[in-house]
């Protein structure tokens, strides 16, 4: 729908909205669609890009798309790196980097990333998850923990609380358990 209606108006925003949910879709699909929704994605960002050739986020989207799709990945933290370069704030740009570095097990620049991300955005809550997996995967629990309780603090669904205050009950319990 977001593509249709992004050609019927020409709007470089709307065109960049269709990408995103095109990308966004790419990540929880199976992987046989994958191919085809990124590719999708990085049409949607490249008739964006056509109309607004300064639009820092739509360049984000479209070095994802590169990154994910398997053509060029270094190409595309290539162009992150640039759009960052251009405004360190750009939220996407150090989200993107962060997910990327998860995904070659560079922890530590992932930690970077995220804690940037709220400082550029407090109310971005979901850089704790971020945050709190990292540092399980790195057997810090207790960090962990700490992420899953400042997360806690701004969900306001009773149903998550109580899943996140569980999981933070079995990290301390195995924290405990460990020593």
């Amino acid at each position: 729908y977001m593509e249709k209606l992004a050609a019927l108006q020409n709007s470089a925003d709307l065109w960049s909205q269709a990408g995103s949910r095109y990308y966004r879709t790419s990540e929880v699909v199976d992987e046989s669609a994958r191919g085809t929704l990124i590719q999708k994605a990085s049409e949607c960002y490249n008739n964006s890009l056509k109309i607004d050739s300064t639009n820092l986020n739509t360049k984000v989207g479209i070095a994802q798309c590169l990154v994910e799709g398997g053509g060029s990945p270094m190409q595309g933290i290539q162009m992150i790196e640039g759009v960052l370069r251009k405004d360190s704030n750009n939220e996407n740009g150090q989200l993107a980097l962060g997910e990327f570095s998860i995904q070659s097990g560079q922890y530590s620049k992932a930690i970077y990333r995220f804690n940037r991300v709220l400082q550029i955005d407090p109310g971005f809550i979901e850089a704790y998850l971020y945050l709190e997996d990292i540092y399980e995967k790195m057997g810090n629990k207790q960090d962990a923990v700490r992420c899953l309780k400042k997360y806690s603090t701004f969900v306001h669904d009773k149903k998550i609380k109580e899943q996140v205050e569980g999981y933070i009950r079995k990290l301390e319990n195995d924290t405990i358990a460990n020593k």
